[in-house]
């Protein structure tokens, strides 16, 4: 009599837990869901929680398979029902949502556990008090650039923080080397331009892209010039699709672009050669009419 009491008593626990399991397993599928139809809950990266196959994309259809190992941190593109899409070098991978630290990243809890508990956006997310609204998603610049900046501080190439690039709507992506002499005769002209660019549009902000021989000697150029501004981390900003294919023929090469990629001036119209100093001279332009139209 006590075994069966005993029995039916473990029965009934078993089945109070395997209930509360299949609710958190609904309320999950219910989060992601909502996450992917609202691209401001996407984070900017995740990170991979076990060594897992990804597909390999070419626009959305599947192409290929390759293993991505444990603790990688990649920059999310876009979720999707069947798993998240992100960006592993220069490509494009679908990995499957339980192996990455995604529903972690973007639904934190949001209940502090003492009122004096901060809250502050989690880090994953490109959030920042000097951003637009905190529901605004990342754009896709900012997408691209996740974990690839840097910047001089005191003589030193030190990661640049993302969130800075919060409320950037125009980006001049810049690609020079301290041993193009051009190059060096641009400069202090457009480290003047930028800083009164700046100063009036914060929305602005320029990036280098190096063509240098070695990391040293674009650490080098940077400290001669000051450059303020991020740089891509050196030899990678060939590796992005995205950037690589704004490069024209030669340098200094100065591209004006919106923060989801489209160009709006360029140094080179064709296979003609308009210089940097055209593209200041337009991003002037631009700014002042997306500022008073």
């Amino acid at each position: 009599m006590i075994l069966r009491v005993s029995l039916r008593r473990l029965l009934q626990s078993a089945a109070i837990l395997l209930g509360g399991l299949m609710m958190l397993a609904g309320l999950q599928a219910q989060t992601y869901e909502a996450m992917v139809a609202d691209p401001a809950t996407w984070p900017a990266e995740v990170e991979v929680r076990a060594t897992t196959k990804g597909s390999v994309l070419q626009g959305d259809k599947i192409t290929g398979a390759m293993l991505v190992g444990t603790g990688r941190k990649l920059a999310v593109l876009k979720l999707r029902a069947d798993g998240v899409v992100v960006r592993s070098g220069s490509v494009t991978v679908l990995l499957p949502v339980e192996k990455t630290t995604l529903v972690v990243a973007v639904a934190p809890d949001p209940a502090p556990a003492e009122p004096a508990v901060s809250t502050e956006e989690p880090a994953a997310k490109i959030s920042g008090p000097a951003g637009p609204s905190g529901n605004a998603a990342p754009t896709t610049i900012q997408r691209l650039l996740v974990g690839r900046l840097v910047h001089l501080e005191n003589g030193v190439l030190k990661p640049f923080d993302i969130r800075r690039l919060n409320g950037v709507k125009f980006y001049g992506i810049m690609f020079s080397a301290g041993w193009c002499g051009p190059c060096r005769e641009f400069a202090p002209h457009l480290l003047e331009s930028y800083r009164s660019l700046r100063n009036i549009y914060p929305e602005f902000e320029l990036v280098f892209v190096s063509n240098d021989r070695s990391p040293a000697d674009m650490l080098a150029y940077m400290r001669d010039e000051g450059m303020p501004w991020p740089a891509i981390k050196y030899g990678e900003g060939h590796e992005i699709d995205e950037i690589a294919q704004l490069a024209g023929p030669g340098i200094p090469c100065l591209v004006l672009i919106d923060s989801e990629g489209h160009v709006l001036a360029h140094s080179f119209k064709g296979s003609d050669y308009v210089g940097p100093d055209s593209v200041l001279e337009a991003t002037w332009r631009q700014l002042k009419k997306s500022r008073h139209g």
